[in-house]
């Protein structure tokens, strides 16, 4: 072992004992003792010194008593053994002058001068314009780049001269470096070789170049270059991420950027774009030195280090005029990847994979929804309570974003909400219902299939459930929002038998009940005699059903309850105030319909008394009085079990002559990741 001390750490005497002051928390070696040894074994812990010839002239005693406090040290991070370092080429003026950078890699990896070593001799390509680009070649020198070459566009003025001033300066202290200063026409095949001529491609300026920024981002990709940028958006500032390889580049960046921005549904359309008067050369320099640390951080290794997200996985945003500055992991849009319509192998392969996924844990499943959430950069914006009332149910919220564009969010995006007897149970209500409606939303029309009959309706590929086959469909039956293109998020509602749960079994189970619960409300309106009324206290329900009915009772929330089941023999349940029909209400048994119903009943009260219209249950058809009946006793459980899953319920519907679909819905792989569990069932 060769043990070598960090440079950040510190030793000061307490009381009896050693404290090691470091990053990390605080180290203490018991023992008047200590402080005299560590002072007197300090200068040989630098990494040139055996621990066996270091304490091989010791006494027996004092030789263990060292090699404990340098054990106790490499256990707790403060020393590190560099006896298995990578050997380097740097000569003693690169060492002394660049110092500071190795100690900092040396802090966090082994082989630091080697990193560092890797570090000076990549060509890194600086491409850009104005005040940044200066500041950006002129960080590179300072950080120890031995060859850059700066590639200047016609964005905005370059103060070319500051430019050579820097580069003389750096020459002088460094006369290894080089320069290569050259001007860039904007075109694919400049652009083009400008990623081929470095290794890692560095890309500013003062104005929002949004369109070199993208293809930049598409060139690296495909060649595997290593690309950072600082792009200048209005008054905002993003860095990162390092893109051009298997992580998510800036195109998804911006991408998932847009799809929480208020604006219209355009399908990322180009939109004008401000110049910030926050952009000066202290912020044109701020945002050239995070590009340039995201840079030496990528090249020696030190990126992604004891980090969540890994910088290499994430965007800072910095805020021209206060300077605040926020971190934000980054997701691979599909929009940025390459895509073709869907074969009918490739949905075969899919709905296999949507029926075998395993079930998700409850907690599984809100850590890793959890990491979806970001107010700019997220599959969803925010979930919490957005001081609701909460008796007597709980509610939450999600904020949804719109991936591909398709709804006018300009008055806001769209919003799921979630109720249940508990925050947790709110929450998870919540967050099932935004993966539905975000899945809806996710509507790539590359993936989808131009019909042959040369219509320009698109289609998908759906499974119909009781041939158990592939079969192609309107797409508008699998994603209803593309059948209201451009309408404001806030007229969008939940389409009927659209169903996300933990599992794919409960999700086609609720997609069903969903078409069975609308198809029996249909025939209402031929209903021949009054539907009975349902005695709330005779029917046996859970613990959750019970605590529903209690509520209901103690709000003295006037409701009636009328058994509509109609041909399909699936539970369908009419509660009715004085003047309306509050809901309809499914169940794979009459239990199941009647907890379901009181919830509704319960929000649909707590959204009236409370002011809160926007969590309220859509309105429904009202159950007109003449087919209100009387009170009936349940004759008892009626419909199939809710244990025995959606089979049962696809029989009834096949059994009354319909053809029944099932698409998992969504086009986006990062969603599906989490839950895959989400379907769209067609019924016709």
């Amino acid at each position: 072992m060769k043990p070598k001390l960090k440079p950040d750490v510190y030793w000061v005497p307490r009381g009896d004992s050693l404290a090691f002051v470091h990053t990390g928390d605080l180290f203490t070696v018991k023992g008047r003792t200590a402080l005299p040894l560590m002072d007197r074994l300090a200068p040989y812990l630098d990494g040139n010194v055996e621990l066996d010839e270091l304490v091989g002239g010791l006494p027996e005693a004092k030789r263990e008593m060292v090699r404990a406090l340098v054990t106790a040290l490499a256990d707790a991070g403060l020393v590190k053994d560099v006896q298995h370092d990578e050997p380097h080429q740097l000569g003693p003026a690169e060492l002394d002058r660049y110092a500071a950078e190795i100690a900092y890699i040396d802090h966090h990896l082994s082989s630091a001068a080697r990193r560092f070593q890797d570090h000076r001799n990549a060509h890194v390509v600086c491409v850009g314009a104005g005040l940044g680009l200066n500041a950006l070649v002129h960080a590179c020198l300072r950080s120890g780049v031995a060859e850059v070459t700066a590639l200047v566009t016609a964005d905005c003025p370059t103060d070319t001269e500051r430019l050579a001033t820097y580069v003389r300066a750096a020459q002088r202290d460094d006369p290894a470096q080089r320069v290569h200063q050259r001007s860039l026409v904007d075109t694919p095949e400049a652009l083009l070789a400008a990623v081929e001529l470095g290794d890692v491609v560095l890309h500013v300026s003062d104005r929002p170049v949004l369109r070199r920024a993208r293809d930049l981002d598409r060139l690296c990709r495909l060649l595997g270059r290593p690309l950072i940028q600082g792009i200048v958006v209005a008054d905002e500032a993003w860095t990162g991420p390092v893109a051009g390889t298997d992580r998510p580049g800036w195109e998804s960046a911006w991408l998932r950027v847009l799809s929480n921005r208020p604006r219209a549904a355009d399908g990322f359309t180009a939109e004008p774009v401000a110049e910030s008067p926050f952009l000066a050369g202290p912020t044109a320099a701020i945002v050239a030195n995070r590009v340039a640390f995201l840079c030496f951080r990528h090249l020696t290794g030190v990126a992604g280090l004891n980090s969540t997200p890994a910088p290499t996985e994430a965007i800072s945003l910095v805020d021209l005029e206060t300077l605040a500055t926020s971190e934000h992991r980054v997701f691979d849009h599909p929009a940025a990847q390459p895509a073709d319509p869907e074969t009918e192998g490739e949905f075969a392969d899919r709905f296999a994979a949507f029926l075998a996924a395993p079930p998700r844990r409850p907690d599984d499943f809100s850590r890793r929804a959890a990491e979806l959430f970001d107010r700019r950069l997220g599959l969803f914006q925010r979930l919490d309570e957005n001081e609701l009332t909460q008796l007597p149910l709980h509610v939450a919220e999600v904020t949804v974003a719109d991936p591909f564009t398709l709804l006018d969010t300009r008055s806001g995006h769209p919003v799921t909400v979630g109720i249940g007897d508990s925050f947790g149970a709110a929450r998870q209500s919540a967050a099932l219902r935004a993966f539905a409606l975000y899945a809806t939303l996710s509507v790539d029309a590359r993936r989808l299939t131009a019909p042959a009959d040369g219509t320009d309706e698109p289609r998908v590929f759906a499974r119909n459930l009781v041939l158990d086959k592939s079969e192609l469909i309107d797409a508008v039956l699998a994603y209803p929002v593309l059948g209201t293109p451009g309408a404001p998020a806030g007229d969008l509602r939940h389409p009927v038998g659209l169903a996300a749960a933990t599992s794919s079994d409960e999700a086609l189970r609720r997609g069903l009940l969903d078409h069975c619960r609308e198809l029996t409300v249909a025939e209402i309106a031929a209903a021949p005699a009054p539907f009975p009324e349902l005695p709330l206290a005779d029917v046996d329900l859970d613990e959750e059903g019970g605590r529903y009915r209690d509520a209901v009772a103690t709000a003295r929330v006037p409701v009636r309850v009328y058994d509509v089941t109609g041909g399909l023999g699936v539970p369908v349940l009419a509660f009715c105030g004085p003047d309306s029909t509050i809901c309809y209400a499914a169940g794979s048994d009459l239990a199941e319909a009647v907890t379901t119903g009181l919830a509704q009943v319960l929000l649909s009260y707590q959204a009236d008394v409370n002011g809160h219209a926007g969590i309220a249950p859509p309105a429904v058809a009202n159950l007109r009085p003449e087919l209100r009946g009387q009170p009936t006793a349940p004759a008892g459980p009626s419909g199939p079990a809710e244990a025995d899953g959606w089979r049962p319920l696809l029989g009834a519907l096949h059994g009354a002559g319909y053809h029944v679909y099932a698409v998992p819905v969504g086009h986006d792989p990062v969603a599906r990741a989490v839950l895959p569990s989400v379907v769209q069932v067609v019924v016709q």
